[in-house]
């Protein structure tokens, strides 16, 4: 007869915890998907006669603040309620077994809207993909079905992962969230200790003729900020960023501590805002 070593024979969801606190944080920062969010924002202002007055980082932290109900809301039913699936458990739990069709429904309706986007995130790695080998010095160019193939080499690595087992699903997502944030931290360190005039040099050659760094800097009189303009970008960031921290509370019988459990929402939101 087999011998098992565990304590749970069957080792079922909820009885094994195998996701710790960075875990649960680096899952919610993923999900709140800030990168996609300014990518939409950039190429939507991009396409507009007039970007006058609009002020991302004030739009953040508007969207931050209007989110902090749903933080407080997430974080005390995590603590109380900690074993379940997360929101759609709490309203199946809320209002019966009457309305529990329904949220089955939105939480299939979920999964299939998610199953696209995944796609659509591992297409958008391909163009990024395309933009940065030249970079490092490797000249290469992707037709359509090129762009397809590494899309769905990515897409089937993550899907694969997941399967394999819920412990190298999180260790996934816990890596590329630490390497993203690693990576931001090192191009800030870049940018704040990079000489001024070496700075110049390199913006005059990404400038057309006729322009320069001195130049435009002498005409910039400083952001002006209006109140439409905030708020006509804050729908990116309730489209993509605040409201979807709901990761770690659906993942809340996974987690090992109770303080992961508690402060997982917060942290992954002040992270993220930041």
């Amino acid at each position: 007869m087999e011998d098992h070593s565990g304590i749970f024979l069957r080792e079922s969801t909820g009885l094994v915890k195998e996701a710790g606190f960075w875990d649960a944080v680096s899952i919610n920062m993923a999900n709140m998907s800030m990168g996609a969010a300014l990518g939409t924002v950039g190429f939507t202002l991009a396409l507009l006669p007039s970007v006058v007055g609009v002020n991302l980082v004030y739009a953040s932290l508007l969207a931050f603040l209007l989110s902090i109900p749903q933080i407080i809301v997430y974080s005390v039913l995590t603590k109380y309620i900690p074993r379940t699936g997360g929101d759609y458990v709490w309203l199946s739990r809320a209002f019966g077994p009457r309305f529990a069709w329904l949220v089955n429904g939105l939480v299939m309706a979920f999964v299939i809207q998610a199953l696209a986007y995944y796609a659509l995130v591992s297409i958008a790695g391909v163009f990024q993909l395309e933009s940065v080998l030249p970079v490092l010095g490797f000249n290469v160019s992707f037709n359509t079905w090129d762009m397809i193939g590494v899309a769905i080499v990515f897409f089937a690595f993550i899907v694969l992962v997941n399967i394999l087992g819920t412990k190298y699903g999180f260790r996934l997502m816990t890596v590329l969230t630490s390497i993203s944030l690693l990576g931001l931290i090192i191009a800030i360190i870049i940018l704040l200790t990079t000489p001024r005039s070496v700075m110049m040099n390199a913006v005059n050659h990404l400038l057309p003729n006729g322009y320069s760094y001195a130049l435009l800097s002498s005409e910039y009189k400083g952001p002006e900020t209006t109140l439409s303009g905030i708020l006509m970008v804050i729908p990116f960031f309730a489209l993509y960023v605040y409201p979807w921290l709901m990761a770690g509370p659906a993942i809340a019988s996974e987690i090992k501590g109770r303080s992961a459990v508690r402060y997982n929402v917060p942290v992954a939101a002040l992270i993220t805002m930041i």
